[in-house]
C-alpha cells in the first residue's frame, strides 16, 4: 500500500507485493499457502488505494485487505478451529487495519 501511495505505479506495487510475500514466507518457513495469502492481500491493497486522497479511504482499504486475507486463508483451509482463528486469522484481519493506520498517520 505504501508503494502505491508513494509512486502511484501499479506494476511496481505488484512487484513489491510479490517480493514482500516471498520474503515473509521465507521467514515463516517457505509455506506456499502463506505466500498466496500475503500476495493476495498486497494486490488488494494496491487496488484499494489506487487513487486515495483521504485517510478514510486508507482505513477502508486496510479493512478490505484484512478481510480479503482472512477470506483467502479460509478458502485455502476451509476447516478452521478456534485455535487457528485466534492464532492466524485474527492477526491477518488486523494486519490490514494496522498497515492502513501506519500509512495514514500524520
Amino acid at each position: 500500500m505504501l508503494t502505491m501511495l508513494l509512486f502511484n505505479d501499479l506494476q511496481l506495487s505488484f512487484m513489491m507485493a510479490f517480493l514482500s510475500a516471498a520474503l515473509t514466507s521465507l521467514v515463516v518457513g517457505m509455506n506456499i499457502d502463506y505466500l498466496l495469502v500475503v500476495f493476495i492481500g498486497g494486490l488488494t491493497g494496491a487496488y484499494a488505494i489506487r487513487d486515495a486522497r483521504t485517510r478514510g479511504i486508507l482505513l477502508t482499504a486496510g479493512f478490505i485487505v484484512g478481510v480479503t486475507q482472512a477470506f483467502a486463508y479460509f478458502l485455502i483451509h476451509p476447516y478452521v478451529s478456534k485455535a487457528v482463528f485466534t492464532g492466524f486469522l485474527g492477526p491477518l484481519a488486523l494486519n490490514g487495519l494496522l498497515s492502513a493506520g501506519w500509512c495514514s498517520r500524520p
